[in-house]
């Protein structure tokens, strides 16, 4: 619902959809995220006027995570509020922590414990995506954002625990063979420099409703001092150019000089 609400709300500019996914993302946090271990729980109930827990709340499945990072790192390019994406690589660090196969790679579906007999991997898409197949999205554009090679190379090691499935079957998995081909073909990365309280930055973002860009990852640096600035090297070096906000438009490690012009910047997207 997150991920349905904030792209909704980029594409036609609509801040009451806007509104809805921050208001749903909020309330995870509110009531179905423990702040002090990190862990997301998987349900709670509402009691007459309140929302309540289990006296032994039920912890988050591996699904839990891979949907929430996505619905995050969906709401940061809807808002550009650094929170989410600061909030998405918890979550997807203590993804890791839970549910990673160390042996053979993949996230298993449950943690571990002693009451489990054995764990299973989600190994089909059906109609929704598995956990794994979302996971490996999720940690090609975190990797991306991050400019983090340790994700990148935890993406390929997913994918080759699927190798199997994904030779034979594929049609089994088309989420992770989406994937597959944003881990092959680097999808465009497009940074505009400022916040989205400045016009000019507005107006550079705007470009990107005019049109679908396939794999788009879509950044702003924020202030100088911000969480992605200080994570990705690449990104704090971004800065505006003549006096004016402008978009940098990459693809692998390569990117465009800065542009400064709406109609340029549609130009370079072919939106």
């Amino acid at each position: 619902m997150i991920s349905g609400f904030a792209k909704a709300a980029f594409v036609f500019n609509n801040k009451d959809y806007e509104k809805k996914a921050i208001d749903a993302a909020q309330f995870v946090k509110k009531y179905l995220y423990n702040p002090i271990n990190k862990r997301l729980l998987r349900s709670c109930y509402s009691n007459e006027d309140s929302i309540t827990q289990l006296e032994h709340p039920i912890e988050g499945f591996q699904t839990d995570y891979a949907f929430m990072i996505r619905g995050l790192l969906d709401l940061y390019e809807c808002t550009f509020d650094q929170e989410w994406l600061v909030w998405a690589v918890d979550l997807q660090k203590m993804q890791d922590h839970l549910f990673w196969d160390h042996g053979y790679a993949g996230y298993f579906s449950t943690v571990s414990n002693p009451h489990n007999i054995f764990r299973m991997k989600e190994d089909q898409d059906g109609a929704e995506p598995s956990g794994n197949s979302v996971a490996a999205s999720n940690l090609i554009r975190l990797s991306m954002m991050l400019d983090c090679d340790e994700m990148k190379t935890k993406a390929g090691e997913l994918f080759s625990s699927f190798t199997g499935r994904l030779t034979e079957i594929p049609t089994a998995l088309p989420e992770m063979v989406s994937a597959l081909m944003m881990y092959h073909d680097s999808p465009v990365q497009v940074v505009i420099t400022g916040n989205v309280d400045n016009p000019e930055t507005l107006e550079l973002i705007s470009v990107l409703r005019k049109g679908l860009v396939p794999g788009l990852v879509l950044m702003t640096t924020g202030d100088q001092d911000s969480f992605l600035c200080h994570m990705n090297g690449a990104v704090k070096k971004m800065k505006p150019q003549g006096g004016r906000q402008a978009a940098y438009v990459c693809r692998g490690h390569t990117c465009t000089l800065p542009i400064t012009s709406p109609a340029d910047l549609a130009t370079q997207l072919n939106v």
